[in-house]
């Protein structure tokens, strides 16, 4: 007979499943969310890009190109923005 499955939810918690795919996928989220200017975004292309191909994920130590990324990744992560709410009402305490 068929199967009978009892399905009710799923839930992912944060769903992080690979720090190279966040890093690379959070600098573009900042670029095309405004968050970064298109002066930092020429720079990031210039230092972190190869033929179309970016990696912003773990660049060495001392490059212009972990200068960048890390100045990127500051907005995101320290500029007291909700990252998953960009667009929602700001509440302040």
């Amino acid at each position: 007979g068929k199967p009978k499955i009892n399905f009710e939810a799923f839930a992912v918690g944060n769903g992080l499943s690979s720090y190279e795919l966040n890093d690379n996928s959070l600098v573009y989220f900042a670029f095309y969310h405004g968050l970064i200017g298109v002066e930092q975004w020429a720079s990031l292309q210039e230092h972190c890009c190869v033929s179309g191909k970016c990696n912003f994920f773990n660049p060495a130590s001392g490059s212009q190109c972990n200068t960048d990324v890390q100045a990127a990744l500051g907005v995101v992560y320290n500029a007291g923005l909700n990252m998953y709410s960009l667009y929602g009402k700001c509440f302040h305490n």
